[in-house]
């Protein structure tokens, strides 16, 4: 029989363990992953903040860097910084974003860098690679261009919400992962991701090696996996869903591959960002539907064998199962968003609401259209999933023009990319499952060019008797999540930090205890 220790030695394959001095970290080099400032040779046509300079100057020292600046601090004019550098040096580069940032990608290399001849390939059908300086590319048809590309020889890739390549298995990743070993030692690699590790340190794996810095640092993946991330054996086999010797992870990190300010540190003039969490009651009769959905689910959990058989099951068929309650609840406090949003509405402040589900969206856009009809302070604009760059961005133009005073967007769609600074009054109706993208959508409003405190309004779906619903355990678990992942990013642990002191869940709470 097998022993704990004989399956980690088969899963390691061999690899080396990586101790804790097993790297030799440079302090000038941590030091400028933390910068506030540096010397640049050249500069934008809109010119760099000084913690933007310290950023480039540490990508161009490195060439191959996760470019982890917290959200709102402005990656893009720094990846167009490396890009300028590169191009002045003979490389072709390569932008590789999400498909809804293509139009902000070209407006703002426009902006930034005006002498930079850029253009958009398209579509799954691949043809010729623009004879330009910069191209960009979404995502999304990576894997089909990848063949055309690698024969285009770029010399530079620059990698905008990189988070969306943690899975290792993934074609995108994998297509990605052979364009970066294409690149010549002399030009550059960066991967740029305001949350580089959504969940948890292992998906900080697939980052690495395309950066180059998996195997030079860490040995392997096997031996990145059982230093840093929690090795657990199961019944099922090991796992690595959790965070070990965060602090010298985020050592190695900042001394080899990774930069990262935060707000607090660089942007001092920037307000302050609150959040507040808004219990809303379920009526009766909403409580009745959303406990006939929790009972189906828990019976479908035990029916399943239980927790660790529902670990085991496929994500996606976890997903579909929460997905009713999570629309229950979303439907829920669709009536109380509206109430919120009237009472902004009256105080004449322009609002940015995020939802998950197109029933939700939907009903709030209507009623938002329905009241502008007769008050013109309700005029509403979305961006949902199927919407078009153009349609996208119009949406925004529209908001920040002042055209529209409610604006109305899902996490996946809106949650990255648009800045949203007109509004210092953010909500949310739905909870999305990872504090990557609820910050990621917070961000919209609390960036660069934002003059005001920015509060964001968590609305959960709550029970007078107290006991927990979904929204409640959701909260819990993003704050949990953001503690572990801070304490690898950043150097130390925190949480969402929601407030619970609204007058509505002061009430709440001294009502149902």
């Amino acid at each position: 029989m097998s022993t704990a220790l004989d399956d980690l030695v088969k899963f390691l394959d061999g690899a080396t363990r990586v101790t804790k001095d097993d790297t030799d970290i440079c302090p000038e080099l941590t030091s400028l992953s933390s910068a506030h400032d540096a010397d640049l040779d050249f500069d934008l046509a809109l010119p760099l903040l000084p913690y933007q300079r310290a950023g480039v100057a540490y990508c161009l020292r490195q060439r191959r860097v996760i470019l982890g600046d917290e959200m709102g601090l402005g990656k893009t004019p720094q990846l167009i910084a490396v890009a300028v550098r590169a191009q002045s040096e003979g490389h072709k580069v390569l932008v590789v974003c999400p498909p809804s940032l293509r139009e902000m990608w070209r407006r703002a290399l426009t902006q930034f860098a005006p002498h930079l001849t850029h253009d958009v390939v398209e579509g799954t059908k691949p043809n010729g690679v623009p004879a330009t300086d910069v191209v960009i590319i979404g995502d999304a048809v990576l894997t089909p261009w990848a063949p055309v590309l690698e024969s285009a020889k770029f010399g530079a890739i620059l990698v905008d919400e990189a988070h969306r390549f943690k899975t290792e298995k993934a074609k995108r990743t994998k297509a990605l992962l052979g364009l970066a070993r294409g690149v010549r030692a002399d030009g550059y690699v960066v991967l740029a991701s305001g949350t580089p590790a959504v969940n948890r340190p292992v998906e900080l794996v697939s980052l690495l090696d395309i950066v180059g810095a998996l195997q030079p640092v860490f040995k392997s993946a096997g031996a990145f996996k059982w230093r840093y991330c929690d090795p657990i054996k199961n019944a099922f086999g090991w796992t690595f869903n959790g965070s070990t010797n965060s602090a010298e992870l985020h050592d190695k990190l900042r001394g080899t591959c990774y930069v990262r300010r935060r707000k607090d540190d660089v942007l001092t003039e920037l307000p302050a960002k609150r959040r507040a969490q808004l219990p809303v009651v379920l009526t009766d009769s909403q409580l009745r539907e959303y406990l006939r959905i929790e009972r189906d689910f828990l019976a479908w959990v035990f029916d399943r064998g239980g927790r660790e058989a529902v670990l085991k099951a496929s994500r996606a068929e976890t997903i579909t199962q929460l997905t009713a309650m999570r629309q229950a609840l979303g439907k829920a406090k669709v009536d109380f968003a509206i109430e919120h949003i009237a009472s902004l509405v009256e105080a004449d402040e322009p609002v940015v609401i995020f939802a998950h589900h197109r029933s939700v969206i939907g009903a709030i856009v209507d009623e938002c259209a329905k009241r502008a009809l007769t008050d013109p302070r309700w005029a509403v604009v979305s961006v949902v999933g199927g919407m078009g760059d153009d349609a996208k961005q119009k949406s925004v133009d529209d908001f920040q023009s002042g055209r529209a005073n409610i604006f109305v967007g899902n996490y996946q769609s809106a949650g990255v990319g648009l800045t949203l600074t007109r509004a210092n009054q953010w909500m949310s109706v739905e909870l999305p499952f990872t504090p990557a993208e609820l910050k990621q959508a917070e961000d919209r409003c609390h960036r660069i060019s934002q003059d005001r405190p920015v509060t964001a309004w968590h609305l959960t779906g709550a029970r007078t008797n107290g006991d927990l619903t979904l929204d409640d355990r959701m909260f819990g678990l993003l704050n949990a999540k953001e503690e572990n992942l801070t304490a690898v990013l950043d150097g130390f642990g925190e949480d969402l930090g929601a407030e619970d002191a609204s007058f509505i869940s002061s009430l709440l709470t001294n009502w149902v205890g």
